[in-house]
């Protein structure tokens, strides 16, 4: 089988990069052709985020800026990353879906992302797990699969944690168990994670507490420092269920898992 040569990524939000960074840059090194798109265009875009004390707390921005403010300074980080790590701008899309409302737009969001697959004709596309930790992340793992239909036959859809509540412990960077179905590594070395760390602080500082909550996760042992940054093939999910094991904790919480099955039925 040749190996791959051209790799999306797809994220929900802008700093989403982040949690996959390694295998980005492993990629990069290897002379492959990326492309990098986001699907949100990362403002607040309700009363509801403004008001949250864990967004104020977190993410200040979104609780104090515009809206079109909070759209210029995010997309402007994630630029600002990749320009920092070699991928140029012509390999950057924007769907520019409103953060917060992915579920009223869920349809379009499949039509363009089918639209650019076909566009690009990746053979490879990795994109945030399936976990229930976060709405729009579930949403956006449906969406990738469901706009992947179609496509070539070998085309591989990869999936990367960010956090997960598996049996109700808040875990991160750490996949929920899936059977059948190997967690492959992205080894690093201490420098590597290093720069991803201070890249984090230096470019996304709209996001400096989650920065800074990432540096103190990185002093604790576990197996992200021992083994590598987590990926795998995205195992056959039933959208219909939660994931075995996993919590549902959506944020926001008003969202259920009923709100979700209903958003991807008849998708995937």
């Amino acid at each position: 089988m040749p190996e791959a040569e051209k790799i999306a990524f797809v994220f929900p939000h802008q700093d989403d990069e982040m949690f996959i960074f390694h295998r980005v840059r492993h990629l990069l090194k290897r002379g492959k052709r990326l492309s990098m798109i986001w699907i949100s265009d990362g403002a607040a875009n309700s009363a509801e985020v403004r008001t949250s004390p864990t967004i104020r707390l977190l993410f200040p921005i979104l609780a104090h800026e515009s809206d079109e403010t909070i759209r210029l300074v995010r997309k402007a980080e994630s630029v600002s990353l990749m320009r920092a790590i070699g991928v140029g701008d012509g390999n950057l899309h924007f769907l520019g879906y409103p953060s917060g409302q992915i579920m009223h737009h869920f349809h379009p969001i499949v039509e363009s992302l089918r639209r650019l697959f076909v566009e690009l004709a990746p053979d490879e596309i990795y994109t945030v797990a399936y976990d229930q930790s976060e709405f729009e992340h579930d949403a956006c793992n449906a969406a990738v699969k469901s706009a992947s239909r179609g496509l070539r036959q070998d085309v591989t859809l990869f999936e990367f944690p960010v956090f997960n509540n598996y049996r109700g412990i808040l875990r991160f960077h750490w996949l929920v168990p899936w059977r059948e179905v190997r967690t492959e590594r992205t080894p690093f070395t201490a420098e590597e994670e290093g720069e991803r760390l201070r890249l984090f602080r230096s470019v996304f500082k709209s996001q400096r507490s989650v920065a800074w909550l990432e540096r103190l996760g990185s002093l604790l042992p576990s197996d992200y420092r021992k083994l590598g940054e987590p990926y795998r093939r995205m195992p056959e999910h039933d959208y219909a269920r939660p994931t075995h094991g996993a919590r549902v904790m959506y944020v926001p919480r008003r969202l259920r898992f009923d709100h979700f099955r209903r958003l991807v039925s008849g998708y995937v």
